[in-house]
């Protein structure tokens, strides 16, 4: 009981300090006012957001993990240059999400070559991009070696593939849209995500495009594993919370407009 207890607490404490400093880089990417500040709070604290973040389940704090990374690859974006502080998180998150769940191999692949182009674009140290993607090298061959010894499988335990079938389809678009496990409907406010990525389209493309290859990667391995469809009997759309933090987050966007069109009037 002790271990389950303090299980649930680690998450809540990770969780929550992910989503405050999600918030704080996505202020400081489009500069949000006050009020748009308490918006973007408001949307980040939803109810769904909130069941979710004590769940003993690594789908979440890997989207909140992933979220943190993609604000930082659109910070060196924005400002042509890459700080200490974007490294080491691109760098932590990279490296580590595949040890929450080896799927997450392909949004850390994702956010590697991201962050490499948008240093190569912005003229930044190589030496920095060639460290980053030599500790992610070295983290995801240490979790392929151990899975290799301690379950003969390089994947770690043998489970069924994900299969691209008819089953398959309706599951990756019920993470979207069914009635108790979807994302959009569990939380309306991933539309304004959605808007707020086509808005920062061509302003921020590496981190944009960063963020639909990770979460359309991660929808479609989680909606063809229909093995185990939607996460089975545990929590309700437990298969989509890592995509729920990445769009939500670029809600910011579209509060930074709002404010702006406000000031104009």
């Amino acid at each position: 009981a002790h271990r389950v207890f303090g299980a649930v607490v680690g998450m809540l404490v990770f969780n929550s300090v992910g989503l405050v400093f999600i918030h704080r880089r996505m202020t400081t990417l489009v500069n949000l006012g006050r009020r748009s500040q308490f918006l973007l709070a408001v949307i980040l604290s939803a109810p769904a957001l909130l069941l979710a973040v004590t769940q003993i389940y690594p789908d979440l704090l890997s989207g909140v993990l992933l979220a943190c990374a993609v604000v930082e690859i659109a910070i060196i974006e924005q400002r042509g240059r890459s700080s200490r502080l974007s490294a080491v998180v691109i760098a932590v998150v990279a490296a580590y999400l595949p040890w929450l769940q080896v799927k997450n191999i392909l949004p850390a692949i994702v956010l590697l070559v991201a962050f490499a182009i948008t240093g190569y674009r912005s003229k930044s140290a190589w030496r920095t991009t060639v460290v980053i993607s030599a500790v992610c090298i070295v983290s995801w061959g240490i979790l392929l070696t151990y899975n290799h010894l301690y379950f003969g499988h390089l994947l770690g335990l043998p489970e069924p593939k994900p299969r691209l079938s008819r089953s398959g389809v309706e599951y990756t678009l019920g993470l979207l849209f069914d009635r108790d496990q979807g994302l959009f409907v569990q939380l309306p406010f991933a539309v304004i995500g959605l808007l707020g990525l086509w808005m920062a389209r061509r302003k921020l493309p590496v981190a944009v495009i960063a963020t639909v290859l990770s979460v359309g990667g991660i929808l479609v391995l989680n909606g063809t594993y229909t093995s185990n469809p939607y996460g089975e009997g545990s929590f309700a759309g437990r298969f989509m919370w890592t995509a729920m933090p990445v769009l939500v987050v670029w809600t910011g966007v579209v509060l930074a407009q709002w404010q702006q069109i406000k000031r104009l009037f």
